[in-house]
């Protein structure tokens, strides 16, 4: 009970924190040295984060991510990007918090993400290479950028209202790892971002595969959380917010099973807790060249570096922020409904 009393103190204060950091239109903004920042994805991804818990914030950032025209009907990184696959899906995420389901502008947007799905069911962050080299002017090959994402899709199939959804089930039990994790594309910490969020995704589905498939990556997220120790070494990154609270997020659909970890993970959390009702930037992004479809491949990642392999930190804290917040209210609720 304690630690429950804490972790939701420490989620409340974060959720402040982030609702102060909403701007006049709705939006927020990070990861301001890649490019101007992003402000569509990470509006999408804050948005949804929150949304349960602050309706009148979500409205506002919905309101901020509509009024943006786009002809594909998708969102992107930032307005001068072209649309993509995943800052569509956050805002559609966000869309399900609100009482319409996002209206005309999400089944536009649903549209757009139906064209993303590949052969293999998974969901490819962009689809149109042409596009692609025009933008950037890399006369190269977008194979990599094109290809199904487990963390993209992982992302995509928490979507209900998406009509893909069991497909993009389906690609996520095919391409688990034997561990029982899933690897990344997108980010510097390979495993936890892509296994929270599909785990959450497949134990939310009545199909016995797709349980089978969330328990080994619960399993999984148990094995790599020691039960006694130091934390700051043994989550990625030298203590990473970001990575601890994804893997308290997979951690939680475990149940009774994995209540300790869960207790040490949230602890560490609570601790870790700025001032500022923040916790310190620490989900690294990570920019593969673009045919690279395999990231195994890539001897060597340029850390703070916006160059081919690059991978860039969301500075403002707001990204990090929000997904702690995220998993400590699913660590909190569910907590409360074992109680009941």
């Amino acid at each position: 009970m304690r630690n429950e009393v804490g972790a939701a103190a420490a989620a409340e204060r974060g959720l402040r924190a982030l609702l102060a950091s909403q701007d006049a239109r709705g939006a927020w903004s990070d990861f301001p040295r890649v490019g101007n920042g992003s402000d569509e994805w990470v509006t999408g991804y804050i948005g949804a984060a929150v949304g349960a818990h602050a309706p009148a914030a979500a409205e506002r950032a919905w309101s901020s991510l509509a009024a943006r025209s786009r002809w594909s009907g998708g969102w992107g990184f930032m307005p001068s990007y072209p649309a993509d696959s995943d800052s569509t899906v956050c805002a559609l995420r966000l869309a399900e918090t609100l009482p319409n389901g996002g209206g005309f502008r999400a089944r536009r947007a649903r549209a757009f993400l139906r064209r993303h799905q590949r052969s293999d069911g998974g969901i490819a962050t962009y689809v149109w290479p042409r596009r692609m080299v025009w933008h950037t002017r890399l006369r190269e090959s977008f194979e990599g950028w094109c290809s199904s994402h487990a963390c993209v899709s992982a992302n995509a199939a928490q979507l209900r209202r998406f009509v893909g959804r069991r497909r993009v089930l389906d690609y996520l039990v095919a391409t688990q790892n034997r561990d029982g994790a899933w690897r990344a594309y997108w980010w510097y910490d390979e495993h936890d971002y892509a296994t929270a969020f599909a785990v959450a995704a497949l134990a939310s589905s009545p199909d016995p595969h797709h349980q089978s498939a969330a328990n080994r990556g619960v399993a999984w997220a148990a094995r790599e959380t020691p039960a006694t120790g130091p934390l700051r070494t043994a989550i990625a990154l030298n203590g990473s917010a970001f990575a601890t609270a994804l893997r308290l997020y997979a951690l939680v659909r475990g149940g009774a099973a994995t209540f300790g970890l869960q207790a040490r993970l949230a602890a560490w959390l609570v601790e870790s807790q700025l001032d500022t009702g923040l916790w310190a930037p620490s989900a690294w992004l990570r920019f593969p060249p673009t045919q690279v479809v395999d990231t195994t491949t890539i001897e060597e990642w340029h850390v703070g570096e916006m160059v081919r392999g690059g991978v860039m930190v969301d500075d403002r804290a707001l990204f990090t922020t929000a997904t702690v917040v995220a998993a400590l209210h699913a660590m909190v609720a569910a907590s409360r409904a074992d109680e009941r």
